[in-house]
């Protein structure tokens, strides 16, 4: 009864008033200093002596001073079990602060880098984590997922953000990056993202954003927002680039792991989950929408992957029954490296959990790439970058070609190759790949820098270089990036038609139809964006008077050996153009009048 009665007097107590037991202090956190009462702080972090540490000679903001000897000092918000670490690390960054709330992903995070990150970033004080060159934060992702509730602000984990906003504005790091979900771009009508960034440029920074497919360089499909802020008060600052990233045409069977993985009872189904999965309506309309295409790009890895229905399974030739992922694929599929330590392995319990981590991690390439651009617009690294992803990882450092921007891109392919399977002819293929872009050679190796808002001039023009390329990857992840621009922009619940009239009127529309002739990962993509075009009016008349397309697509319907999904997505398609418009069925089959530029094309 004495524990109540004392924290009753304490919420009458007035501000101004005094006990010898408490005092009011403003701006309160668990963890802030305020609150130690002169006990001693306890810190996780391993490395405590170069937390808050200012370099000797460096700016206002207590970071690097841009020195090619000095390393710059960066921090890690909602660090999850590490993907940021990984790529800034490979730059030669030096971790000062990490923040992750869930106990599992620390020990992860611990067991590969040392340090312990600190917990619950609504407890942490700023000055408990000092003085930063470069911020990096994936906030939270649930508020604005296509997969969750889609509440926006409006979920308390929405608010989240505001704490990189009070980082910030006390660190005041030279730049900011931060990755979330493709759907914050158009959920609440876009104005999430224009309350992010209008945030961002209230606390001094010039943002800019970009929606980039890791498909580009890793066998996985996901689309992910990549936001950049760079302080404007910054001396010696250039306009920020987006890093070109070259199209590789990966697959997923380059990164599976062998034959005996399919035998192994942890993997597989069970002969009863076997049983149900093959009994389900959508596994006998489609076994291909639960089966991973092994020639092609595997889906987007979520932290629910083996448990639910979005779990797409590996069944080669063999097996005695399909399998999920192992949870070394997965971090392949992500980009970590072959050496990166997950749960249940090297002590760490719950391997299951390991999925989880990996599904809701950052992709560790891509974010390289984008860092790269992000030190040399800051002035943070002059000259060459260090190979330190060849360093750290035993690869042998690939050669910088005679395009300083293009060999910015240097050392994510350098953490790319780290994270695939070693000394196999597909391996080498990829060293080579990467070699031939940094060079720039006459290889044609095709190059994408992702695409914004909506599908700008530039952007056309590289998608249009993708889908002419001849080469399955590049051509799926150009068709990709078009239906998930079109298909996002549809979710407003505002008839737009900025994708579908660019991709009409730019001329990818007739690029997309042509690609209804390619591979079968190219076929399945093509119908599936199309499918998506076909839902706005500026694509329906173009797409009506393309009488090959529609035959093309009429042969995808009747054909038994495509059946499934593609044909039912073509009859789809059919119905749309039949019902969209002036409500007209599809035109006759007949090649006069047909504005198909495949002959063009292939």
């Amino acid at each position: 009864a004495g524990l109540p009665t004392a924290i009753e007097g304490l919420l009458k107590q007035q501000p101004g008033e005094s006990t010898a037991a408490v005092r009011w202090v403003p701006g309160l956190r668990v963890r802030s200093a305020a609150c130690g009462f002169g006990r001693p702080a306890t810190r996780p972090w391993a490395a405590v002596e170069v937390v808050g540490v200012a370099s000797e000679g460096g700016d206002e903001s207590g970071g690097s001073s841009g020195s090619d000897q000095q390393p710059f000092t960066y921090s890690e918000l909602f660090a999850g079990i590490g993907g940021f670490r990984v790529a800034l690390d490979s730059l030669g960054g030096r971790c000062v602060f990490a923040s992750e709330l869930d106990e599992s992903a620390q020990k992860v995070y611990h067991k590969n880098f040392g340090d312990c990150p600190f917990g619950d970033i609504l407890e942490i004080g700023t000055e408990e984590i000092g003085s930063h060159d470069v911020l990096t934060g994936g906030f939270p992702c649930q508020p604005f997922s296509n997969l969750g509730e889609k509440q926006g602000f409006a979920d308390p984990r929405g608010q989240l953000f505001r704490e990189i906003i009070r980082v910030i504005y006390a660190c005041r790091p030279r730049a900011v990056i931060l990755e979330n979900v493709a759907n914050l771009v158009y959920i609440d009508g876009g104005s999430s993202l224009e309350q992010i960034l209008q945030d961002l440029s209230d606390v001094g920074y010039d943002v800019d954003w970009r929606l980039i497919n890791c498909s580009e360089l890793l066998p996985q499909q996901r689309l992910r927002l990549y936001i950049v802020g760079l302080r404007r008060d910054i001396d010696g600052k250039t306009d920020f680039r987006w890093p070109e990233l070259p199209v590789l045409d990966t697959s997923l069977a380059q990164v599976l792991e062998g034959p005996e993985v399919d035998n192994d009872t942890q993997n597989m189904l069970s002969e009863e989950q076997f049983a149900k999965l093959q009994t389900s309506s959508e596994y006998m309309q489609d076994p291909e929408k639960r089966l991973a295409q092994l020639h092609a790009k595997a889906r987007t890895l979520t932290s629910g992957y083996r448990g639910g229905i979005r779990s797409e399974f590996v069944f080669r030739v063999g097996a005695p029954r399909p399998r999920y992922f192992t949870v070394r694929e997965c971090a392949r599929l992500q980009g970590f490296p072959e050496s990166f330590v997950h749960c249940g392995s090297e002590g760490l319990p719950d391997r299951n959990r390991a999925y989880h981590q990996l599904g809701n991690a950052v992709c560790p390439v891509v974010v390289a790439a984008i860092a790269a651009c992000v030190l040399s617009a800051i002035g943070l690294q002059r000259g060459t970058l260090p190979s330190g992803a060849a360093t750290s990882h035993g690869i042998e450092p690939l050669p910088r070609g005679p395009d300083p921007h293009r060999g910015l891109t240097a050392s994510a392919l350098e953490l790319l190759l780290a994270a695939s399977p070693t000394d196999t002819a597909e391996s080498l293929q990829l060293r080579a790949l990467c070699e031939a872009f940094l060079l720039g050679g006459s290889s044609g190796v095709p190059s994408s820098t992702g695409c914004g808002r909506e599908l700008s001039a530039s952007d056309v023009e590289g998608l249009r270089r993708l889908l002419t390329s001849n080469l399955p990857g590049a051509q799926t992840t150009a068709l990709f990036a078009i239906g998930r621009v079109a298909y996002l922009e549809g979710q407003t619940g505002v008839a737009k038609t900025a994708p579908a009239a660019v991709a009409a009127s730019g001329g990818l529309l007739a690029l997309v139809t042509g690609c209804l002739a390619g591979a079968n990962e190219v076929q399945r993509q093509a119908v599936t964006t199309l499918k998506i075009l076909s839902t706005f009016e500026s694509v329906v008349g173009p797409l009506a008077r393309d009488a090959c397309a529609l035959q093309r697509l009429r042969e995808f319907m009747q054909d038994a050996e495509a059946g499934g999904s593609i044909g039912r997505q073509a009859g789809e398609i059919l119905q749309n153009l039949g019902v969209l418009g002036n409500g007209s069925p599809p035109p006759a089959m007949g090649t006069a009048g047909c504005e198909c530029a495949c002959a063009e094309v292939f």
